[in-house]
């Protein structure tokens, strides 16, 4: 069920302002159970209107209807006669019951009168697609009735990456950008010059703790782009790194300073084990040691190894399987990474990920960024008797 609240009186009123024959359109479904956008508070809300209205010395004429679900092609086809009457709808539903509106109703503009605060998920018979977020903060009626933060799979609130083709996100072939989406419909609704101002308009001050959050998750879904790295100025070699590597040689990773021995190498890359693991490091990110170095560096790393109680404490906590479902873009990215450091860290090399089925984009993003780690060997589906495509399972190597 979804679970909504009305917005205050004077955003709707500021939202309809320029408007003189609206419908009030209810929802006789989740948001009616939640005593929020049934038939009760439609009239309600009309009366309110009518009454601001009647006090700022405008004329408008408000029409009232209800229909069992907003979500559904079958009843909003039932109001669409009804509805060409009137210069807007105010739609009482949630949000994706707005957006079906939108895509159902023709040119006519759909504000949304109601804030959706969350959706509680019931057992049911088919897929649906993820249109709403439930933020609490709906902003739709800025972008046509199209939801960027949900539809676009990095959350961009100022218009599209650089990345859709044919008017398709790059996240897959199968899913459309939203922005070409928004661009359309406020094509088709005359207020170009509206979606203009949203793509051009310089980043606002973050007002409400859900906007601080929409901000950061769409300024950080951008380094998921696949952009050239900045090209970085490359120091000479000290006239001992001359010599080209070879199996047995003794390294030393120049970020994190391990130590460890050469086994394999495969163009750029080298393959190298440290204690008991094994990994492939860019040939520019390591250095050659002396062997006195590399066992000085394994003989202190096992020291800490063995009585660190740190350590310890991290193997008895350790759990090879986390859950992201509902978490964002980098958010989920954070935590895949993190659940790999550890299973490093303890040496542990089966994992799960439950990341849920939905419109796959989750599923997606992972597992793109599971096939530039180094240490993954391989992953795949869960068998379909214990998630199938909605967990991936990851094979460590060392």
């Amino acid at each position: 069920m979804v679970v909504a609240e009305i917005k205050p009186l004077k955003e709707i009123k500021e939202m309809v302002k320029k408007f003189r024959k609206i419908l009030v359109l209810g929802c006789g479904d989740c948001v009616s159970v939640c005593l929020s956008g049934g038939k009760k508070q439609v009239e309600l809300l009309s009366t309110a209107l009518r009454m601001a209205k009647k006090l700022d010395g405008d004329e408008a004429d408000i029409g009232e209807q209800t229909i069992l679900r907003q979500c559904e092609p079958k009843f909003i086809e039932r109001i669409r006669d009804e509805a060409s009457c009137y210069d807007v709808i105010v739609s009482m539903a949630c949000g994706a019951g707005v957006q079906a509106l939108v895509d159902g109703i023709g040119n006519i503009p759909v504000l949304p009168a109601m804030n959706t605060k969350f959706i509680g998920a019931a057992n049911g018979t088919g897929d649906f697609l993820e249109m709403c977020s439930a933020c609490g903060e709906c902003l739709i009626s800025q972008t046509g009735g199209i939801c960027p933060v949900t539809r676009c799979p990095k959350g961009l609130l100022n218009g599209p990456c650089g990345g859709f083709r044919d008017g398709k996100c790059e996240a897959g072939p199968d899913i459309p950008c939203a922005w070409i989406l928004i661009y359309d419909k406020m094509k088709e609704l005359g207020r170009l010059e509206d979606f203009k101002n949203i793509v051009e308009e310089e980043t606002k001050p973050v007002e409400t703790a859900s906007e601080e959050k929409i901000a950061s998750l769409g300024s950080r879904a951008k380094r998921i782009r696949l952009e050239p790295e900045p090209v970085k100025e490359k120091k000479e070699p000290a006239l001992s790194q001359v010599r080209p590597l070879k199996p047995g040689d003794a390294v030393r990773m120049i970020d994190t300073q391990a130590a460890g021995e050469v086994i394999e190498i495969k163009e750029k890359m080298v393959q190298v084990e440290t204690g008991n693991l094994r990994f492939f490091v860019p040939v520019d990110k390591i250095e050659r040691i002396s062997r006195s170095d590399l066992k000085k560096s394994l003989r202190s790393n096992q020291v800490y190894r063995e009585n660190d109680p740190g350590l310890v404490q991290r193997n008895i906590n350790f759990k090879p399987e986390i859950d992201i479902r509902g978490v964002r873009g980098e958010e989920a990215i954070n935590q895949v990474r993190e659940l790999i450091d550890n299973a490093l860290i303890v040496q542990h090399r089966n994992l799960r990920i439950l990341h849920g089925k939905g419109n796959g984009i989750l599923r997606q993003l992972v597992r793109q960024y599971l096939a530039t780690v180094d240490v993954v060997k391989t992953f795949r589906d869960e068998h379909v008797e214990f998630g199938g495509a909605g967990i991936t399972v990851v094979e460590m190597d060392f």
